[in-house]
């Protein structure tokens, strides 16, 4: 993916809104996560394995103690705030994803700019393969995590995850395994270590299944959250159970 080019705040949001803060060593890192896109062929899975990818590596960089992360949404309080203040309009919301599901750098930068999101977190499954005879899955994926002021990107991983399972394992439980694990090794690319979840077999919805499970037990969520500050933990939790309930 190419570099989106800088874009200055005093051209494109209103005059005085404050930039994120800088980013400083031994700081936790404020990420705003887009939706990952679905670009296989088929887009086998569609965009509920993209997600699934996504959600792990939220997962990972918010139980590491080293970032905030923030799923973009215009349900979010924080945004609703900054339309209601004018700070940025309806446009700027769908202008994030572009009508075939591609995600517009600059206007997630922009919107993240104007929630005070140090960065910009986003990806995509390229290709997906799944063998029903031998029971195997592999889902390939590319992850960036841009600068919200310059657009320089601060880390990227280009991974491929893989799964080996039983016959009573279903196709989209393997697939699903198959996104765990390549998130995982994009976490590590990212050098962050991810703790194995227990309860991801979840079915994708056109399987007649549900794909909303979490990748942590609870205590993991419970035990995590004490890594940052209480009131933004909260937040972040209930923001996860929420977009799990209506996605």
């Amino acid at each position: 993916m190419a570099v989106p080019a800088p874009f200055s705040p005093a051209a494109v949001l209103p005059l005085g809104t404050p930039p994120p803060p800088p980013i400083r060593r031994g700081q936790p890192i404020s990420v705003m996560t887009v939706d990952f896109q679905n670009a296989s062929e088929g887009q086998v899975g569609g965009a509920v394995l993209a997600n699934a990818v996504r959600r792990s590596i939220e997962e990972g960089l918010m139980f590491s103690g080293e970032f905030y992360v923030l799923t973009f949404s215009p349900r979010l309080s924080l945004v609703r705030r900054a339309i209601v203040d004018e700070t940025l309009g309806p446009g700027d919301l769908s202008a994030v994803r572009t009508p075939d599901g591609v995600v517009d750098f600059n206007a997630a930068r922009k919107v993240a700019y104007a929630l005070g999101m140090q960065t910009v977190l986003s990806g995509a499954v390229e290709s997906v393969e799944l063998n029903r005879a031998a029971n195997t899955a592999s889902v390939t994926a590319t992850v960036q995590l841009l600068d919200t002021i310059t657009g320089e990107t601060l880390r990227s991983a280009s991974v491929t995850g893989t799964a080996i399972g039983t016959p009573d394992l279903s196709g989209a439980q393997l697939l699903l395994l198959a996104a765990r694990d390549a998130a995982s090794k994009a976490l590590l690319e990212f050098s962050i270590a991810l703790d194995d979840g227990s309860d991801c077999l979840g079915e994708l919805p056109d399987t007649g299944g549900d794909a909303s499970k979490p990748c942590f037990p609870l205590w993991g969520y419970i035990t995590g959250i004490r890594r940052i500050p209480p009131g933004i933990a909260l937040f972040l939790w209930l923001g996860t159970l929420l977009e799990w309930n209506f996605d």
